[in-house]
């Protein structure tokens, strides 16, 4: 739930950026997921949810990422036993999501004043820290999934190219900014940490 790199920016002496995870409690993962906790302590009995990343339930916020989208996506009607990876491939989008249309909300800084200033005008000129941070890395964010009638979910870069023309399907779709937005909303604190010092 933790990681690291050197960001050595062009005229500026490089600096070490480290990241963690925030950790939440239950009540607060169920007002950032929809999944109450008698849902998410069911879950767990039934063996769809592993066991918490700490004490009582709680969980990283890649953990709860991942729950967000299984969540939204049982209440369309698909089966939790079968959403786990469904949940772990979508989430670092959501994540992504919720940097680039929150970062102050999202990222709580830690570091001299010229280094937050830095680090600020580096992720605004590039996404490349979004998604080291999301675990996304240098892959494509998805932004939406959908499924028609019985057919598998798919993770779409543009909800629109989920349609399809020419006869009617029954559609159903998740927007992961969409659940990134709430992620943020009701989290009470920020998703990360990023700690900034010197090299």
């Amino acid at each position: 739930n933790s990681g690291g790199w050197v960001n050595e920016n062009e005229g500026l002496a490089p600096v070490i950026l480290q990241f963690e995870q925030s950790i939440h409690g239950p009540a607060r993962i169920a007002e950032m997921t929809g999944l109450s906790m008698d849902g998410q302590r069911n879950w767990r009995l039934r063996g769809h949810l592993p066991p918490s990343d700490g004490p009582r339930g709680k969980m990283t916020s890649s953990a709860v990422a991942a729950l967000a989208v299984r969540s939204s996506a049982a209440d369309l009607g698909f089966p939790a036993k079968d959403s786990a990876s469904l949940g772990e491939t979508a989430g670092p989008s959501v994540l992504y999501s919720a940097l680039l249309d929150f970062p102050q909300a999202a990222i709580q800084l830690i570091g001299s004043p010229d280094n937050k200033k830095a680090f600020w005008k580096a992720f605004e000129d590039s996404t490349h820290h979004a998604g080291l941070i999301s675990g996304l890395g240098p892959q494509q964010p998805s932004s939406a999934i959908c499924w028609h009638d019985n057919d598998p979910p798919r993770l779409l870069p543009n909800p629109n190219s989920g349609l399809v023309e020419g006869y009617e399907v029954t559609f159903r779709q998740i927007s992961l900014p969409g659940v990134g937005a709430r992620l943020v909303r009701y989290a009470g604190q920020p998703l990360f940490t990023v700690h900034i010092s010197d090299a």
